[in-house]
Parts: C-alpha cells; sequence; structure tokens
C-alpha cells in the first residue's frame, strides 16, 4: 500500500519544511553545546559536562574537528525528517539554517 502525503502539493510540502527550520527545535543540550564549542559564555558547564549527559549517543548530530581543534556550531549536520524524507542541515554562527541535502528514507526507516 502507497503511502498518500497528507499535502496536495510539492510546494505545500516546502512551505512546510521552510516553517519547521525557521523555528530553534533543537534540544536545549544541543543549543547549549553550540555555545559552549564557539566560546560564547555560558553558566559554566563544560563540554564534558554536556557529553556526560548525553554519553555521546546523539545520532541527529555527527561532529568534526574545527581547525583550531575546537567543534563550532557549523560542524553539526541535524536532521528533521518530514513525510520519508531526510532532510540535512546545519546552523551558522548568525543562526541561519543552511540545508545542505534531501533525500528519501528507505521504506524500513519511514514505518512501512
Amino acid at each position: 500500500m502507497e503511502k498518500k502525503s497528507l499535502y496536495s502539493s510539492s510546494s505545500e510540502f516546502q512551505c512546510l519544511i521552510t516553517q519547521v527550520l525557521s523555528w530553534d527545535i533543537r534540544s536545549l543540550s544541543q543549543r547549549r553545546k553550540s555555545h559552549i564549542t564557539t566560546g560564547i559564555p555560558d553558566d559554566g558547564t563544560t563540554d564534558e559536562d554536556i557529553l556526560d549527559l548525553e554519553k555521546c549517543t546523539d545520532e541527529t548530530m555527527s561532529r568534526e574537528k574545527s581547525e583550531n581543534g575546537k567543534r563550532s556550531c557549523t560542524d553539526c549536520v541535524y536532521h528533521l525528517i518530514l513525510e520519508g524524507i531526510d532532510i540535512s542541515y546545519r546552523i551558522d554562527l548568525s543562526g541561519n539554517v543552511v540545508v545542505e541535502k534531501a533525500s528519501l528514507l528507505p521504506r524500513s526507516k519511514c514505518g512501512h
């Protein structure tokens, strides 16, 4: 059985994606992590504290080292999954969302 979309057109679906990505839907720990790794002052929580809390199991982000050896928020790739489409994006230092790609999920991963 083929899954039907809730949206009547691709432009309507793109509008939803734009709306969702305009909100910062990251978890509080993900937002705090980007402030810590970019050197923005915070409440004293260290990078190690957050990593201990999450036990490095956050599958929504891939981390890379930047030139200075610290991670920055632009090193994090986030994923938004809507209607079986995986949208990969980054958030730059100014808070702008940059969509890198969108790909169909395999049927087994999208609940079919």
